[in-house]
């Protein structure tokens, strides 16, 4: 039987019942590992382009199905002589058709062509010559398609006839003047906006003398492209979760500092005639800071041979160099945003001026960088690529708020050069809830680019 080494039985005497407290930030890793919404955006990251092309997809998709639903729908507009020609030669072929249908050949014979029919209606002389056109009342076998051909006909005659018989100032109830003068051109009797009686009478119809434009009932959308980029100042505002860690807050300030800030996009715009706008596309979003830690002071020391002048060593110098010693490193944060803006805007003949305001959407964000570990206050990695690295921030940063105020010049009909100041800040902590402090990050700039009417 194999005897145990008498060295295990102390060490299983003096580590029974030994427990090590598992570190705080394993446990947070773990749950996010089996967190589904960390499983999404790991599934998102591996399929960047994917993701963003189905975005894209869906912000097109509704800004078109917006545009369809609000489908200009015309309310009124000028009827022109050919529709007029185009109706009385329908009726005729309506009643030639009827005709032949119930075997009157006879009746079909003496029907008048549908050029004599322009004829009779081209220059009426009197009430009585525009009673005499040949516009028969509905009987029961009229069909529906010939009642909507002659209805509108008939009435238009009726009220031309009336009319004509109203009194005039200057001419008794019994006169009547058979010239009927165009006012611009020579047009058919059913179009009254053109014809005026003689003297200073009533003008005659159903329109006004002036043909009015069509008039258009829900508005008109145009779409529009924005290429645009911005430099950018950002900010970090930093709050300690408890008394206790405002140190670490203000450590954490003090060995952090910012380099630079910038952000560029796409979005699109839907803009309707009256100034109201619609703005969506895609944003991209960098920070970068430097973080400087100060790792005590370092001693050099370097030994120097001294030569005569013959180059023999005479002897030696020992000389001591003590110097500071910094970690420095680059942080990095990065974001992709869906903007959804509502905007209004007032047009001149050259500039535009818009008002926007509304949430980023925040699909991802980035970091890498070093930072003080709130333990120790020794510097600790970040990175959200490293699953080794400090948990200290979210997948993603939530809803942030935008408002801009913006500036349109055209260059060109279709073309113009945009600017537009704005601002950007994100309410809520973009750290874990685990984490010592809070961490708002908030950007201002002047975005530049250049917007495409489509």
């Amino acid at each position: 039987m194999n005897k145990h080494h008498p060295l295990d039985e102390a060490f299983r005497e003096q580590l029974q019942g030994l427990t090590v407290e598992t570190p705080t930030h394993l446990w947070a890793q773990i749950e996010q590992k089996r967190n589904r919404r960390h499983r999404l955006a790991v599934w998102l990251g591996q399929h960047k382009p994917l993701a963003l092309v189905g975005v894209a997809a869906l912000a097109f998709g509704a800004a078109y199905g917006l545009w369809s639903a609000r489908n200009p729908d015309l309310s009124a507009f000028p009827i022109t002589p050919s529709a007029v020609v185009m109706h009385v030669e329908a009726i005729h072929d309506v009643k030639v058709a009827k005709a032949a249908v119930l075997g009157d050949e006879g009746a079909a014979a003496v029907l008048p062509s549908s050029t004599a029919l322009l004829a009779e209606v081209s220059a009426p002389s009197s009430p009585a010559a525009l009673q005499t056109l040949p516009a028969e009342p509905l009987s029961g076998q009229t069909t529906l398609e010939e009642a909507l051909l002659i209805m509108p006909v008939e009435k238009a005659v009726a009220d031309q006839a009336a009319a004509i018989a109203m009194p005039t100032a200057g001419h008794s109830a019994t006169e009547f003047s058979p010239t009927v003068a165009p006012q611009k051109e020579a047009a058919l009797p059913l179009l009254p906006a053109v014809y005026e009686a003689e003297g200073p009478g009533k003008k005659l119809g159903l329109f006004a003398i002036e043909p009015k434009c069509a008039e258009f009932g829900n508005g008109f959308w145009s779409f529009h492209l924005d290429l645009i980029a911005s430099p950018d100042l950002a900010f970090n505002e930093l709050q300690a979760r408890d008394a206790n860690y405002e140190d670490y807050a203000k450590s954490r300030q003090d060995t952090e500092s910012r380099l630079y800030a910038f952000s560029s996009g796409l979005r699109l715009s839907v803009v309707g005639d009256n100034g109201l706008a619609f703005r969506t596309g895609v944003n991209y979003s960098q920070v970068t800071e430097k973080f400087t830690y100060f790792n005590g002071f370092e001693e050099d020391i370097r030994i120097e041979t001294i030569r005569d002048n013959q180059g023999n060593i005479i002897g030696t110098d020992t000389i001591v160099v003590i110097g500071e010693r910094y970690k420095v490193t680059r942080n990095v944060y990065e974001m992709v945003d869906i903007p959804f803006l509502l905007g209004y805007e007032f047009r001149g003949q050259r500039l535009n001026v818009s008002v926007n305001a509304g949430v980023y959407l925040n699909l991802m964000f980035r970091q890498r960088g070093d930072f003080l570990s709130p333990q120790d206050l020794t510097p600790v990695s970040f990175d959200s690529s490293d699953p080794e690295a400090f948990p200290a921030f979210k997948r993603q940063a939530g809803l942030g708020y935008y408002g801009s105020f913006g500036l349109a010049y055209k260059l060109r009909p279709g073309l113009s050069l945009l600017v537009e100041p704005h601002f950007k800040i994100f309410p809520k902590s973009v750290t874990q809830e685990n984490y010592a402090l809070m961490q708002r990050p908030m950007s201002a700039g002047v975005f530049l680019g250049v917007r495409k009417q489509l």
